[in-house]
């Protein structure tokens, strides 16, 4: 299980990590005090579950970017239902981010051990029962050299056919297969990704921006030509997923 705090308060901060280290000792933790740092640690690990104070600090020391990192976060697919537990010290806050971002709890601080506690347990249940239920779905053995390996479709960032390869572009790593199949496999057990050109597939979890010729991979991963139909493509996608293009300055118009 893999859990990141976002909390520009470092004794709140350190709390809430020692205490889901004793719910689970085996669970890894990952701290932030600022939201550019929670988003690039959210984008390149798999989070179960997310503990935020909406008035954590910007870059530049403003608060109230824990408001941001919760807007982007479930603009990612992968993220539409990973539990969010809100820690705040502000008041009838949670009623107003329930309704936004469909939070599974809240802490008000100064945080209490007991209450802590009580909310932590469903929320840690709620984050094992999703983790169950989505590696059922996300995970696909795949046939290489003399034997088998397991992979995660969602640590994918981009399909890439060439001639009669595949090339996988993973966070860490790239792979390539000598068929044109594997990659089609892929592709037929999520729904992730999106064709930006004849030759390229996105999952669109990765997408940081793009201008309409051009899309921009999340953490200087690089980026990938759009053709016209691709940019259809990505907005139709877009649109199912129930994004607001304009507000979100994902695409111009």
């Amino acid at each position: 299980m893999r859990f990141l705090i976002l909390d520009s308060e470092e004794k709140s901060n350190a709390q809430m990590k020692y205490w889901l280290k004793e719910m689970d000792d085996q669970a890894e933790v990952i701290s932030a005090c600022r939201v550019e740092d929670a988003l690039y640690n959210a984008v390149n690990q798999e989070m179960d579950g997310f503990i935020v104070d909406p008035a954590a600090r910007e870059k530049d020391g403003k608060e109230g970017g824990g408001l941001r990192f919760l807007s982007r976060i479930r603009m990612i697919r992968n993220y539409h239902f990973t539990g969010i537990l809100i820690m705040t010290r502000l008041e009838d806050a949670f009623s107003l981010l329930q309704n936004i971002f469909h939070c599974c709890g809240y802490l008000y601080k100064p945080l209490d051990r007991d209450g802590a506690f009580s909310c932590l347990d469903y929320f840690y249940d709620y984050a094992l029962f999703r983790r169950m239920e989505s590696r059922k779905k996300r995970m696909l053995y795949i046939k290489k050299g003399k034997g088998f390996e397991l992979i995660s479709l969602s640590s994918v960032i981009r399909i890439s056919f060439r001639s009669h390869e595949t090339e996988v572009l993973y966070p860490d790593k790239r792979d390539l297969f000598d068929s044109r199949n594997f990659g089609r496999q892929m592709l037929r057990e999520t729904d992730r990704f999106v064709f930006c050109n004849r030759s390229d597939a996105v999952n669109m979890d990765y997408m940081e921006s793009c201008d309409g010729r051009s899309l921009k991979l999340v953490g200087g991963m690089g980026s990938v030509d759009v053709t016209r139909a691709g940019r259809d493509s990505i907005r139709r996608y877009l649109r199912e997923s129930r994004y607001d293009l304009r507000d979100n300055g994902l695409l111009p118009e």
